[in-house]
C-alpha cells in the first residue's frame, strides 16, 4: 500500500496514489463487515478463547482505516508540507491485522490446549 516504486520500476504516480488508497480502504471496509460476522456468529468461542478484546480492538481500528476521506488523496515524503495519505491509512490497517494475528493465535492455542 504504501510502495513507492510499481513493479515496472517506476516511481507511483501520483494518479494511481488514489486508486492504491480507495483500493486499501476497500479490503479494510471488508475486513471489518467480515470481523463483524465472526463477533457475531463466534462471541462465545471467542469469549472462551479470550479472543474477545483482539476481535474487538481489530473492529476500532479497521473502522478508522474507513473513515479517512481526505479531500484529494496526496502522498507526500516524510519532509512535505502535503500528507501522505497511504501512509496515514497504512497504520490503522497494520493495527487492525496486529489484533487479527492476536485473535488468530489465540484461538488456536486455545484450542489445541
Amino acid at each position: 500500500m504504501v510502495k513507492s516504486v510499481e513493479a515496472d520500476g517506476k516511481a507511483v504516480s501520483w494518479f494511481r496514489t488514489d486508486d492504491y488508497f480507495y483500493y486499501s480502504q476497500g479490503i479494510a471496509a471488508g475486513m471489518k463487515a467480515m470481523l463483524i460476522a465472526i463477533r457475531e456468529d463466534f462471541s462465545d468461542v471467542l469469549i472462551k478463547m479470550q479472543a474477545m478484546e483482539a476481535t474487538d480492538q481489530a473492529i476500532i481500528w479497521t473502522t478508522r482505516a474507513t473513515e479517512i476521506h481526505p479531500l484529494i488523496v496526496l502522498d507526500g515524503s516524510g519532509g512535505s508540507i502535503f500528507a501522505n495519505h497511504r501512509a496515514n491509512l497504512a497504520a490503522p490497517i497494520a493495527h487492525a491485522r496486529f489484533y487479527v494475528e492476536v485473535m488468530i493465535k489465540a484461538v488456536t492455542a486455545g484450542r489445541t490446549g
